[in-house]
């Protein structure tokens, strides 16, 4: 060969030589260079609740020599531990486990050694707590509990979190999956170690339910046993297992056919018992007892079906005889647990005989009107069978009255007949209604006796009289209406009106109907008293019925128009406030007509007027010191046309007005604006002078003043209490509403009591907040806002302290809370507990000098209930339902 082609194989062989070198020096370079470092430990340090049963694991940045990494690792408190290595990640488990609910540290020292012996050189801690044992923390049925219905859901709450939420939505949305959570929970009963079969879900990651399967059984006592394994992997466990046990209810009966308290049994009816699924039907029917009148007991054939047991009794039942169902003691359920210790009874009443059971009208009745739709009987049970129109001409007649009747007789339904009555009955007469005996009902029951009652339609009597005002018309007819029709020439005999002079009154009289109408032939006498009679024995139109008592009954007929009096009474002298004049007449009058007619000299403005009876109002202001003429001219007319004829006066006096002073503002107190002079504005009418004295008030003194009746009323201010006082003139036009102000100087920041006197006596008082501060609150049950604004620039006041306190009225003022001071906008935000409170007081206090004051009290005009609004600043609770798109909501949805 060529040394020439040779050369370049030796080339190639040295160039691949060289690459592999390159390749060995990118992987080797880094562990040649660098040591071990650790990536991540799992768990971090400071971990929460680690699982004692996983393993610890620590990530190196490149692979480690196991060797190496079990000299230096190290659990305090000392446990003993496996290591495994996989390339660069290191799994530590602990031998048996951590301790649960303990604190432990992790420390990997240095000389951990990577494939090429490269160490590390740190120490690296991790410090972490492993998760607490978790603990039962109730369970249903409770321990030892007695009478547990049978469908009831057996669940037990732990303290933790067991399974997720996601797990527990995932197997509420796919029932197959409930498998794979655990199932800590184990079913048995009395001393039987068998495991009760059943479905086990977990209703929420801490709540797990177990339903056995067909339900629980009756009389039994059950032991529920929670398993302290948990969770597979360790995450969640018990110190040790929990058992507790319960004993479900003994029912015996679902219901019964007659059931309890049942009347009209039929007679040939069999006695059905419906018993529980667990009960023993054959054990039952042994323990069944019928008895019957005086105990007696009923023969008859048990017989038993699906559901329960059937007694047939061996001849019909007795009508009306109330019959007591005994089970006695000693019924066992299908595995022969004994139910019942003590007999249980009920009883029932088989249908009695056919009875009336109502009459229309009722026995005894009198005063029945003649014009009543129908006589009527109803029986207790159906008499007579459903039957077509055809059919009812076969129907028995229940009923015959005495003295006849005109009428259609028809049952209504199968148990009530009824005479519908076609003309009138006849008054004042008596009638007897008879029902036969031997009338026999749809079950077989017979009327045994004949049943008879009776009633009486109405006699006469005199129902309205008209007129029978003291204002009558001389020319109104009068008119009696009777309850019945008259007999009219009776009643011409009988019927008169008489003046009560004694003069008989001639006049005509048309009757109509039950309604007499009188029309005197000449107009009765003004002002006269009249009386109309009817004498006892008038006859009715009808039968044999007479008026037992004469009656009567009396008016006036209206007198003539006279102006009787006035209010005021002529002469009076009266108040400015009286507020208008009553005229006062002898009958009502034409009022337009005593508009038109009246002149009240001086005139009067702003007018207006109201009638009533027999008196005429006028209200307008009246002037003071001022003598007011009232005339009515004589063509003013009655409600009748009759005029007054002459003119009629009278005169009264309007005194000068009382003298009166009072303060200008809110009831009670009054804000005020620290200025040199306060100036309080006042109204006053005839006041010459004013007399004022201040005195200084602690917040609690103000807060009881403002809202304390009593004590407003009876308070007086100690003597060193008293920082200023004085005088001043009044001026004014007389009678005349003057409105001023009184100058009390320069007053600190602070809370007084302002007095007020004249003419010898307080005419009103207030308290005063003087401050150059104002403060705005708001509130709700816990909190309060409250806003600080300085009252001459309009700017916010910073570092003001607040306190507050709430008014009970049961326990007066709270003590006062500090909330705090108000921040650069003015503003402070606290807790408050206002939810008794009613009525809330803030304020600001330099030591013991008040800088400003407010109150929840001063809200008028600007209360919720101002505008429409109901409001409640107590916390409430609530209650309502909700209807939802779907069922049922998973956690987080």
């Amino acid at each position: 060969m060529n040394p020439s082609s040779r050369f370049p194989l030796r080339a190639v062989i040295a160039a691949g030589i060289g690459l592999i070198l390159i390749i060995a020096g990118v992987f080797a370079g880094p562990l040649i260079l660098s040591v071990p470092q650790i990536v991540r430990i799992e768990p971090p340090d400071g971990a929460e609740a680690v699982n004692p049963r996983a393993p610890l694991r620590i990530e190196f940045s490149q692979p480690v020599q196991r060797d190496s990494l079990i000299a230096v690792v190290r659990l305090d408190p000392p446990v003993d531990v496996q290591i495994e290595v996989q390339s660069n990640v290191a799994l530590v488990k602990p031998v048996g486990g951590l301790q649960y609910g303990a604190e432990y540290s992790l420390t990997i020292g240095a000389g951990v050694r990577n494939v090429l012996g490269r160490a590390s050189e740190g120490t690296q801690t991790v410090r972490f707590r492993t998760v607490p044992y978790v603990a039962v923390r109730d369970v249903a049925p409770a321990d030892g509990a007695a009478d547990i219905p049978l469908e009831t859901l057996i669940t037990v709450e732990f303290s933790a979190p067991v399974v997720s939420a996601e797990a527990v939505a995932a197997s509420a949305d796919d029932p197959r999956r409930a498998a794979d959570l655990p199932q800590p929970l184990t079913l048995t009963i009395g001393n039987d170690s068998t495991a009760v079969s059943g479905i086990g879900r977990w209703l929420s990651p801490t709540r797990f339910g177990f339903f056995p399967e067909g339900g629980l059984r009756a009389a039994t006592t059950y032991r529920v046993t929670v398993r302290p394994d948990l969770t597979p992997d360790g995450a969640a466990r018990m110190e040790r297992s929990f058992s507790w046990s319960f004993t479900t209810a003994a029912p015996l009966l679902v219901d019964t056919r007659p059931f309890d308290g049942e009347s009209d049994v039929a007679t040939d009816r069999p006695i059905e018992i419906r018993l529980h699924r667990d009960v023993d039907r054959s054990s039952a029917g042994a323990s069944f007892r019928l008895f019957g009148a005086g105990g007696m007991a009923v023969a008859g054939t048990v017989e038993t079906f699906d559901e329960g047991i059937r007694f047939k009794p061996a001849a019909p039942l007795q009508r009306g005889v109330r019959y007591r169902a005994v089970i006695e003691p000693g019924v066992s359920t299908i595995s022969g647990a004994v139910l019942n210790t003590k007999p249980f009874e009920w009883s029932f009443t088989v249908i009695g005989d056919l009875e009336v059971r109502q009459v229309e009208p009722a026995d005894g009745t009198r005063d029945v009107p003649t014009d009543i739709p129908q006589i009527s009987v109803r029986f207790n049970h159906p008499v007579v069978p459903l039957v077509d129109v055809a059919g009812t001409g076969k129907l028995p007649v229940a009923a015959t009255v005495d003295p006849p009747v005109q009428g259609v007789a028809r049952w209504i339904d199968t148990s009530t007949f009824v005479i519908s009555l076609t003309a009138p009955l006849d008054p004042s007469t008596d009638y007897r209604v008879r029902v036969a005996a031997g009338l026999t009902d749809q079950t077989g029951g017979v009327l045994h006796n004949e049943y008879v009652w009776s009633f009486r339609t109405i006699d006469p009597a005199v129902n309205l009289m008209l007129p029978q005002t003291d204002f009558v018309s001389p020319t109104e007819p009068i008119t009696i209406t009777f309850n019945q029709p008259m007999d009219p020439m009776s009643l011409r005999s009988a019927l008169r009106v008489v003046r009560s002079d004694g003069a008989l009154i001639a006049g005509t009289m048309a009757i109509s109907g039950t309604s007499v109408i009188f029309r005197p032939d000449a107009p009765l006498e003004r002002g006269a008293f009249y009386t109309i009679i009817v004498d006892a024995g008038a006859r009715s139109a009808r039968g044999k019925g007479v008026l037992a008592q004469t009656f009567s009954s009396s008016f006036r007929v209206a007198p003539l128009p006279a102006l009787v009096t006035t209010r005021p009474e002529p002469g009076d002298v009266v108040s400015p406030d009286y507020g208008g004049l009553t005229l006062i007449f002898s009958t009502p009058m034409d009022w337009p007509t005593v508009s038109q007619n009246l002149v009240i000299e001086p005139a009067l403005t702003d007018v207006f007027t109201s009638e009533y009876g027999t008196e005429f109002t006028i209200y307008a202001d009246l002037e003071p010191e001022t003598e007011y003429r009232v005339t009515v001219r004589g063509a003013a007319r009655d409600s009748f046309g009759v005029a007054l004829g002459r003119d009629v006066t009278a005169t009264f006096r309007v005194g000068p007005r009382e003298p009166s002073l009072s303060l200008i503002g809110p009831y009670r107190a009054g804000f005020y604006r620290k200025v040199d002079t306060v100036r309080v504005p006042i109204q006053w009418v005839n006041m010459p002078d004013v007399g004022w004295r201040i005195s200084r008030l602690t917040p609690e003194q103000a807060a009881k003043l403002i809202l304390d009746y009593e004590y407003w009323r009876n308070f007086s201010p100690a003597a060193n209490d008293i920082v200023t006082g004085g005088t001043q003139s009044l001026t004014g036009e007389r009678n005349k509403d003057r409105v001023g102000t009184i100058e009390v100087g320069a007053l600190e920041p602070g809370l007084y009591y302002l007095e007020l006197r004249a003419q010898g006596r307080v005419v009103d008082q207030q308290v005063m907040a003087v401050s150059p501060y104002a403060l705005t609150v708001k509130r709700s049950a816990d909190r309060l806002f409250v806003w600080a604004v300085d009252l001459s620039t309009g700017k916010p006041v910073a570092g003001l302290p607040v306190r507050a306190a709430g008014y009970r009225y049961e326990t007066g003022l709270s003590t006062p809370v500090d909330l705090g001071r108000t921040n650069a906008d003015g503003v402070l935000e606290a807790p408050f507990d206002a939810r008794d409170v009613w009525t809330l007081f803030v304020w600001s206090s330099d030591g013991d000098r008040v800088q400003t004051f407010t109150t929840t009290d001063w809200s008028s005009g600007i209360d919720p209930w101002s505008f429409g609004f109901p409001a409640d600043y107590r916390p409430q609770t609530f209650a309502g339902s909700l209807l939802t798109d779907k069922p049922i909501y998973r956690p987080g949805q």
